[in-house]
């Protein structure tokens, strides 16, 4: 970012040719590089051939008004966020104040104190320069996010390869000499085959994050039943239950509408809500809940909800709970496991189908999370921020 003031160009707008003139004369003397316009319409075409600093824009002006080129300016793409002082003659307040609420900068009266004016075109100068800067520190960091993204996924494909090949042949392994290893030889494959699906679901994990960082992630929508998913899930996750002896129980409502929705990312979301009530309880019971509701946020909608009788959440951890890399109870990071990326990821692929995700809990007592998804994906898909519902269970 330059900061002198030969590196600002001042663009000047005023039917008054003397005005143009003595403001031109004023600002080169200053250092700055200055474009004259004697009407708004040559101004507006000035600002689409060039880019400048800061407007000098008169306010009364015939044919095209400086209310009305400041209008044009304002929702102008490109122009938005350059700085303009109104320069004017009259000593109406209400028009100038309506001139300040849709977007001008500053003004100046005629006429114009020089020292006063040249104050206001410094300051002007610098907002502008701290803006461009901030624009190019944004896109900088868009830029560094892209490339980040597109390494992690190139990073996890060539990881997949190699994790698919071991459970492959983990499992063949197996089938083909189980029968004949001794049972510490057939313990150490399945530890292999379990760590390596384990360490394959967290790649997955990290490409999908990646993809959806990288603004890469899409839904396949087709029609799909929820309480199909739901109980097909249930029986895949029921052996983790089982394992700590908890009680898991299943209310499905009877008239369930289908919804449009991606089935994949329609089960990644049951299969995280329920493993994370499994993983997050050591007594008790888990209850997999879906109903139909019509809500504000997405009409018609089915809601799944997951219930358990775990460590519930503490109001403190509420508001990063669903955020990337965050685990809330450390006492349980090092036993449970995991990364932290599972409830974000469910968070993105809701808010593609328009839906929203929620949690209620009360700590010590157990937790319910939810989904909300509407039965029509909307297009093209809007994002609804997770909201934390403060009640207790």
């Amino acid at each position: 970012m330059n900061s002198t003031p030969g590196s600002a160009k001042i663009l000047v707008i005023d039917d008054s040719l003397t005005v143009r003139m003595s403001l031109q004369d004023l600002f080169r003397r200053q250092g700055y590089e200055v474009v004259i316009a004697e009407n708004g319409r040559s101004g507006l075409k000035e600002l689409e051939k060039q880019r400048f600093d800061v407007v000098i824009l008169d306010l009364v002006m015939p044919e095209m008004g400086g209310d009305e080129v400041l209008k044009e300016i304002k929702s102008s793409k490109e122009n938005a966020l350059v700085p303009v002082i109104m320069l004017t003659a009259i000593s109406d307040h209400d028009s100038l104040v309506n001139c300040l609420d849709q977007g001008a900068d500053d003004f100046v009266r005629k006429p114009w104190d020089e020292r006063e004016l040249l104050g206001r075109l410094r300051a002007m100068v610098r907002l502008k320069q701290a803006l461009d800067a901030a624009e190019a520190a944004r896109k900088s960091a868009e830029a560094a996010t892209q490339a980040k993204s597109s390494f992690v996924a190139s990073m996890s494909h060539e990881l997949r390869t190699p994790m698919n090949s071991i459970m492959g042949f983990t499992s063949r392994l197996l089938k083909r000499l189980g029968d004949s290893l001794a049972e510490r030889d057939v313990d150490a494959l399945e530890t292999i085959d379990r760590n390596a699906k384990q360490l394959l679901a967290l790649i997955n994990d990290v490409l999908d994050l990646s993809k959806i960082e990288a603004g890469k992630m899409e839904l396949h929508i087709s029609e799909v039943n929820v309480n199909d998913a739901a109980r097909e899930t249930v029986e895949q996750l029921l052996p983790l239950a089982e394992a700590k002896s908890l009680a898991v129980h299943v209310e499905m409502a009877d008239d369930l509408p289908n919804i449009e929705a991606d089935p994949v990312k329609l089960r990644q979301i049951i299969t995280n809500l329920l493993s994370n009530a499994i993983k997050y309880t050591d007594e008790g019971e888990v209850t997999v809940q879906t109903s139909t509701l019509v809500d504000d946020r997405t009409g018609q909608a089915v809601r799944f909800a997951v219930r358990d009788t775990g460590v519930g959440i503490n109001p403190h951890d509420r508001e990063r709970l669903f955020h990337r890399y965050v685990q809330v109870d450390k006492k349980f990071e090092r036993r449970a496991g995991g990364t932290g990326l599972g409830l974000a990821i469910c968070v993105e692929y809701v808010n593609m189908h328009g839906g929203y995700i929620d949690v209620i809990s009360e700590y010590g007592k157990g937790s319910e999370f939810f989904a909300v998804l509407p039965v029509k994906t909307p297009h093209p898909q809007e994002s609804l921020e997770p909201e934390v519902v403060k009640a207790g269970l």
